[in-house]
């Protein structure tokens, strides 16, 4: 099994380093991918054809509408774990249903 942190825009890479510490913590293989599910659709789904035939799950990261979580899991069977960068708790409560 291995997890692919996919994120959406450079300005997450700080957010996914604390992921994968924990990753690296457990011992857990991992790749990172960059991929807008609004500017780069094409791009999103050639990454998840690129895994298609291999056990993975996904840990996506995403800001505002959180669009990327809900493209590849509506076009994937693998598990996808939504952890956006919330800049606060009120950036928590406006976006938590994003």
């Amino acid at each position: 099994m291995k997890a692919i942190i996919f994120y959406a825009s450079p300005v997450d890479e700080e957010h996914a380093k604390k992921i994968i510490e924990k990753l690296d913590e457990y011992g857990i293989s991992h790749e990172t991918q960059i991929g807008s599910a609004h500017k780069e659709t094409k791009k999103v789904m050639d990454i998840l054809e690129k895994y298609k035939n291999e056990k993975v799950v996904y840990i996506t990261i995403a800001g505002r509408s959180n669009a990327l979580s809900g493209v590849i899991a509506a076009n994937t069977a693998a598990p996808v774990f939504a952890c956006p960068p919330f800049t606060d708790k009120m950036d928590m409560w406006v976006n938590i249903h994003s």
